[in-house]
């Protein structure tokens, strides 16, 4: 599976708006919730300590985003998390 993708810089603070299209995107580190397209360890409801963290721990939701994707655009605050990304959804 070839990855094609993009990515872009967001203001601390910015939150994702709850839709049930993630239009091919990936939130990491930023959104502010867990979930499908989403992994922000910035939230209130988990004691994850880092977006790795967060990933390792919920690899059925980032299964669940990897089957939705056609083409990503990622929405880092970390660039290195990509690397681990294409690792992990590669087939």
């Amino acid at each position: 599976m070839e990855l094609k993708y993009e990515y872009y810089f967001v203001k601390h603070g910015v939150t994702r708006e709850d839709h049930s299209n993630i239009n091919n995107e990936i939130w990491l580190d930023v959104g502010n919730k867990i979930a499908i397209g989403t992994f922000d360890h910035h939230n209130a409801v988990t004691d994850y300590q880092s977006t790795v963290d967060t990933l390792f721990n919920e690899l059925d939701l980032l299964e669940q985003t990897k089957n939705q994707l056609d083409e990503v655009n990622w929405i880092p605050a970390d660039i290195q998390i990509i690397d681990y990304l294409k690792e992990t959804m590669e087939d």
